[in-house]
């Protein structure tokens, strides 16, 4: 039997597990990233934008760049638009999760792709390889990276549990754009439509939850919104690249338990409204794998919730306040004409108490 000791185990190698293992490596620890799919940020399952915030913070290389984005428009159910500043960036997000993980691989990170993470034995993380391959790890913190439907979150009892169900396509824009644009209607229930430019180029996709209040399968409602756009003169065909996945509207009980830790959106820390989630992912990674390292020196597991505390003050008040509007937007969807202005953070309706 083949074990492997490291310091930190993450696994899952997005955005939240790349910035783990950086923080990790950048202060001596031995880290293993393992990562199922075969190359970062592939396939593409989110909308690509970035506010300016984190942009200012990480040093994006320009290839990763697709177009800097400078208002949102969010159109209501009546059809009135609103325009805010809104200043970000959008992304090419394969591009962009490579730039984290080569930095943490720079930094001393091991990277291993196309392995899973497959059970936990005791002390022990069973992986598989690419070739069938059964190996070990043994390492003192394991911290959980892999999404939404997270492993390591089974192994702790720490999962997501509640979602929207999102599905995009590549469209060719009519014209330039420089503004993100947010869609409500109350077939797209417990969530919205959007278009995001990309240079040219943009992303229409839609986030709902299955309901009865709805009617609309994922498919349909996405497939309104393009004609829609279409016929507005806004996209062109041909639509190519549909993409779909699950966006974590709740996070979970528990961030750390003994010596687990999840991040990003294994805990769920997705915006609950606006699922937003690069930002969190990058942010709590670091906080992790900082407190991950601090764990592993002083030989003291107590010091992880130092992680949950931290983590805490910097993101709970708006994760807290996000989950309040989304029971409450859910509980009146039907009044969604008069209650859209409390339930999106472009309003300052919103940010009442």
């Amino acid at each position: 039997m083949v074990i492997h000791r490291y310091d930190i185990l993450v696994v899952g190698g997005g955005p939240a597990g790349a910035s783990a293992a950086s923080a990790a490596a950048s202060r001596g620890m031995r880290v293993l990233v393992v990562d199922k799919r075969t190359v970062p940020g592939r396939p593409v399952q989110c909308a690509e934008y970035i506010p300016a915030q984190l942009a200012r913070d990480i040093a994006i290389p320009k290839e990763a760049i697709s177009q800097v984005i400078r208002f949102m428009k969010t159109t209501l159910p009546d059809g009135t638009i609103s325009k805010i500043r809104a200043p970000g960036l959008m992304i090419h997000r394969e591009r962009f999760d490579t730039f984290l993980m080569d930095e943490a691989v720079n930094k001393g990170a091991h990277l291993l792709t196309g392995v899973r993470a497959e059970s936990l034995h005791s002390n022990l993380v069973r992986l598989r390889t690419r070739e069938g391959r059964e190996e070990y790890v043994h390492a003192e913190v394991v911290i959980g990276a892999d999404g939404p439907r997270s492993l390591v979150g089974q192994w702790i009892d720490e999962t997501v549990s509640d979602f929207v169900y999102a599905m995009q396509v590549r469209v060719r824009l009519a014209r330039p754009m420089d503004a993100t644009e947010v869609y409500f209607d109350r077939k797209f229930y417990g969530g919205y439509g959007w278009l995001f430019p990309k240079n040219g180029e943009g992303n229409v996709g839609v986030g709902i939850k299955p309901h009865d209040l709805s009617g609309w399968p994922l498919s349909k409602a996405l497939e309104s919104l393009v004609n829609d756009l279409e016929s507005k003169g806004k996209i062109m065909r041909p639509y190519h690249a549909l993409a779909g996945g699950l966006i974590p509207v709740k996070p979970v009980g528990q961030i750390v338990k003994g010596r687990f830790a999840l991040v990003g959106d294994a805990a769920g820390l997705a915006h609950p409204i606006t699922g937003a989630g690069i930002a969190a992912a990058v942010i709590s990674g670091r906080m992790a794998g900082s407190w991950a390292s601090e764990t592993v020196r002083n030989d003291d597991l107590s010091i992880l919730n130092q992680y949950t505390k931290e983590l805490a003050g910097y993101l709970g008040r708006a994760l807290g306040h996000g989950r309040k509007r989304r029971c409450f937007m859910e509980d009146k969807w039907m009044e969604l004409d008069t209650i859209a202005r409390f339930c999106w953070p472009g309003f300052k309706e919103y940010h009442a108490n």
